[in-house]
């Protein structure tokens, strides 16, 4: 039973990701997780996972919160699909990181794809 609903959420996942690449298709995979969270680190070794399998290649660019260049995104994946990781870091908690995230969102000429994401607010 829980095999099956391990199986359920992948296939879920892989129409997520799907939706959104196809083979060969670049893309940026940011906010890649610099801290000691070793469960962020699992959630983005599976990012990849996914993406590669069916893009066939790695990410055309990779960035921090901290680290974002809009020029070297361009560069390196031209007309590519921007992935923000998931994991749980949206809400009022971790302020920069959504600050972050409005300013990927404000790039308006390309496809931006949050990954699945808890959401906590203080309030």
């Amino acid at each position: 039973m829980t095999v099956d609903r391990i199986a359920a959420q992948q296939a879920a996942l892989r129409d997520l990701y799907r939706a959104h690449v196809a083979p060969g298709t670049r893309y940026a995979l940011v906010d890649f997780p610099d801290h000691a969270n070793v469960g962020d680190s699992a959630i983005w070794l599976g990012e990849v996972t996914v993406l590669r399998d069916l893009t066939g290649r790695d990410p055309d660019y990779v960035s921090t919160w901290h680290d974002f260049d809009e020029t070297a995104f361009r560069r390196a994946a031209p007309g590519g699909v921007l992935f923000l990781h998931g994991g749980g870091n949206l809400g009022d908690i971790w302020p920069h990181h959504q600050r972050f995230r409005e300013a990927v969102l404000a790039i308006r000429d390309r496809p931006v794809v949050q990954l699945p994401q808890s959401i906590q607010f203080r309030v």
